[in-house]
């Protein structure tokens, strides 16, 4: 199965910040648009979340969650991630923020790291996953 590398996932990251950036609308209604692969490639897509309202308004792979609280979401193993991005996107324009998340490609809780850009009142997030020993 197909990794992709945290250069990979920067480089989403600038494409979808980018995006958002020039036609917010437009970029949300894409990334959650099924079958659309223009934010996703491989392991990696992309989400955003509305930092004012601290809800998910786009998800590249899980449209289930559009809409709802991004501040409540809790990773693998119960860590409060939503509430960590929110803090970080709070503290700054760009972090990153590491936990335990359900791979979609593989179906398997794998580490995760998420790399996070503020974007006008969105945060624009893409994540790599990696095998730990």
């Amino acid at each position: 199965m197909p990794r992709s590398s945290e250069a990979q996932a920067q480089a989403l990251l600038q494409k979808a910040a980018e995006a958002v950036a020039a036609d917010p609308k437009g970029t949300l209604e894409k990334i959650n648009r099924s079958g659309d692969k223009t934010f996703i490639a491989d392991d990696l897509y992309v989400f955003v979340v509305d930092l004012n309202s601290k809800r998910f308004v786009a998800h590249g792979f899980q449209r289930r969650l559009v809409g709802t609280d991004f501040s409540a979401l809790k990773a693998s193993d119960g860590q409060p991630i939503g509430q960590q991005m929110v803090a970080v996107m709070a503290a700054g324009s760009e972090g990153e923020v590491d936990y335990l998340w359900r791979n979609p490609m593989t179906g398997q809780s794998e580490y995760k790291r998420t790399l996070l850009r503020k974007v006008g009142d969105y945060a624009v997030a893409v994540g790599t996953y990696e095998r730990r020993q």
